[in-house]
């Protein structure tokens, strides 16, 4: 009798254990789960904006009164300082947060060895209030964000309270980047590398091309993600700042544009060849980094991110790509010398 009882236990064990498993989202690529149900919000839809692969995902929880949205995916240049701001010139547009000044709050998640997020709850006009927090997780980005016409302030930053304390991680991210910003250039600084047209045609183009390799282990992790005292930010440049914001080494080696809020860049990189300097401009989206052109020097910014702005939007192609790899995978170049549409 106890042997059928024993058996009968594990039977019942057995079954129960799907269950619980299924009460548990889980994104295999960086690491990050979190359960179904979170107090009084429950898991309504899960999208792959990526379309395929997974790296560049958001869930919905909530109701129509109180949405919340979170987002999961692989960033350039991830710093949750850099990307906080982009978020909050995002919602200035999107939920009528005004241009006032952000005033965010740092917070540690996954048992980070430092601070690797920010976030603020903002009260609305017409009764309404948002909240956003974003933290750093390797190379991914987790963004949450909550905008009700029910709750208060202080009721929103208490269901982010939940969401961030619900959040589980599968290894302890990797040291984060500052969470600083670089401040304006306070000069300006001529950049007037001439576009090299016949790519094929130029000899040492391939560097450029290989190169890509390099650009996309990084992901820009190093350089304005983790140096920003060695960056400033550029104002005069032909860029909306609702769209993006752009940032130049301060020795003028180098250029990024952070495009929209999600984790996309486009950089300007110098590169040697015998006897004489190149620059090349990049394109990086969750999903892949992509050599966009080749330049004789560095290119001035607002003619390399024009250049460059159809292939983050997927509407051409670059000379080269490499594909978002899986976790512990060595990068693919995923074709070579492909000319620009």
């Amino acid at each position: 009798m106890i042997r059928i009882f024993a058996a009968l236990c594990l039977a019942l064990a057995a079954q129960v254990q799907p269950a619980a498993a299924q009460e548990l989202w889980s994104h295999q690529q960086s690491g990050i789960s979190l359960p179904r149900t979170i107090g009084d919000m429950t898991l309504r839809e899960e999208r792959d904006i990526s379309g395929g692969g997974n790296f560049d995902v958001a869930l919905q929880y909530g109701d129509t009164a109180t949405p919340v949205t979170l987002y999961v995916y692989r960033s350039a240049y991830p710093n949750a300082a850099l990307w906080f701001e982009r978020t909050r010139l995002a919602m200035n547009e999107h939920v009528g947060s005004g241009n006032r000044e952000a005033a965010p709050r740092s917070f540690t998640l996954g048992g980070a060895s430092a601070p690797n997020g920010l976030r603020e709850e903002i009260e609305l006009e017409g009764n309404r209030s948002t909240a956003v927090a974003l933290a750093q997780i390797g190379q991914w980005m987790m963004k949450v964000r909550i905008t009700s016409t029910r709750l208060n302030r202080a009721e929103v930053g208490e269901a982010m309270d939940r969401i961030l304390a619900a959040a589980r991680f599968a290894n302890t991210p990797a040291a984060p980047h500052p969470l600083v910003v670089p401040g304006p250039c306070g000069d300006e600084m001529r950049m007037t590398g001439a576009r090299i047209a016949n790519v094929e045609g130029e000899p040492h183009a391939g560097a450029a091309v290989f190169g890509i390799i390099a650009y996309a282990n990084a992901r820009g992790a190093q350089g304005l993600a983790a140096e920003p005292d060695q960056w400033c930010r550029v104002t005069g440049s032909q860029l909306p700042v609702r769209f993006g914001s752009l940032y130049r080494r301060r020795d003028g080696a180098g250029w990024v544009a952070l495009v929209g809020d999600s984790g996309r860049a486009i950089a300007a990189v110098p590169f040697d060849v015998p006897g004489e300097a190149r620059a090349a401009v990049y394109a990086s989206t969750p999903t892949s980094t992509q050599a966009v052109a080749v330049y004789r020097a560095m290119p001035d910014p607002d003619e390399g991110i024009v250049t460059a702005i159809p292939v983050v939007t997927g509407q051409a192609r670059g000379i080269a790509e490499i594909g978002t790899n899986a976790p512990g995978q060595e990068p693919q170049r995923k074709n070579q010398h492909r000319r620009s549409r």
